[in-house]
Formats: structure tokens, C-alpha cells, sequence
């Protein structure tokens, strides 16, 4: 109803902001910049905790075996299927050339050196960083993080540097067993 006598009606404007492309690619390095910035306080403060105490050894030793012990089936059967595809590929090749003796030597160098440590890396991140996440975001939404706070403990030493002190010393067990598992 425009033409109504007594409408008080405002001109329909409206202001449509351009949003240029530098703004955008500003904000995502910026947001990346901030994201990259919180995770190395985040690991930061974890290894500093080491230096102090309390320490949480039974928490390291719960980490350990979650971690470790629950990503020891994926990671040896991802370990034997990689050495033996290695060892299908490679020892194909070599007999065009007559040198299948260095089969063995070439899957466990590419084993030991690269493939091994990249894969259980890639293996054990995929397992744990989800469960991980949901269980400290449940832990976020139940106010449990704030509890912990309230009764002076702090979450970082208590959560974070746990599972990353049973990360560090985990996976260099989980490599070598895949390692051998995989020659």
C-alpha cells in the first residue's frame, strides 16, 4: 500500500557492500596466520608443561595405550601389505636388469626411511584426531573443562600434554614395528 495518505514509506535502498578479491584472500591469510599462531601456543605450552610439575604419569600411561596399543592392528596390517606391494613392484622391475638380490634391500631402505614413518604418521593421526577432538569438544560442551578450571587444575597440562607426550613416545615404537613387519 504505497499510495496509502498516512504510510510514512522509506525509499527502498539497500547498500550492497563489494567485497574485493584482496579483502578476501587478506582475511584467509590472516585467519591462517592466527589458526598456525594458536597451534604452536597450543604445542608449546603442552612441551612446557613437561618442565613443571604436576605431572600426569597415569594420564601418559591411559594416552599410551589408547594411542599406541589401538593403532597397533591398523599399522602392522598397513605395514605388511606396503612391504609386500614394495616388494611386488620393485622385484618386477629388477628383473628386466637382472638384480633381484637388491629387492630386499631397496623395499626395507624405502621402508625404514619414508615409507614407514609417513604412513604410521598419516595411520595414527587419522585413528586418534578425531576421537580426540569429539572427546575434549564433549568435554567443552559438559562445562568439565571449566569444572577443572574451578577446582585449579589446569586443562592444557591435565588433557593436551598427555596425549601429546603419549604421541612422541608412541610412534617411534609404532615405525619400527611397521618397519619390520613390512621387510
Amino acid at each position: 500500500m504505497p499510495d496509502a495518505p498516512l504510510q510514512l514509506s522509506t525509499p527502498d535502498t539497500h547498500v550492497v557492500e563489494q567485497i574485493t578479491m584482496t579483502e578476501v584472500l587478506t582475511d584467509a591469510t590472516k585467519r591462517f596466520v592466527l589458526n598456525v599462531q594458536d597451534y604452536f601456543q597450543l604445542a608449546g605450552r603442552s612441551l612446557a608443561n613437561l618442565a613443571t610439575s604436576p605431572r600426569y604419569f597415569q594420564d601418559v600411561l591411559d594416552q599410551m595405550d589408547d594411542i599406541g596399543v589401538g593403532s597397533l592392528a591398523i599399522v602392522l596390517m598397513s605395514g605388511f601389505f606396503i612391504g609386500a606391494v614394495m616388494v611386488l613392484q620393485t622385484g618386477s622391475q629388477f628383473v628386466r636388469f637382472g638384480q633381484t638380490g637388491l629387492t630386499g634391500d631397496i623395499v626395507s631402505l624405502a621402508l625404514v626411511r619414508e615409507l614407514g614413518p609417513t604412513i604410521t604418521g598419516i595411520l595414527v593421526a587419522g585413528r586418534n584426531a578425531s576421537g580426540i577432538a569429539s572427546e575434549l569438544g564433549s568435554m567443552l560442551v559438559t562445562e568439565q573443562v571449566d569444572a577443572m578450571r574451578a577446582m585449579g587444575t589446569d586443562p592444557s597440562r591435565k588433557l593436551v600434554t598427555p596425549r601429546v607426550v603419549a604421541s612422541i613416545l608412541v610412534l617411534p615404537l609404532l615405525t619400527a614395528l611397521a618397519d619390520e613387519v613390512g621387510e
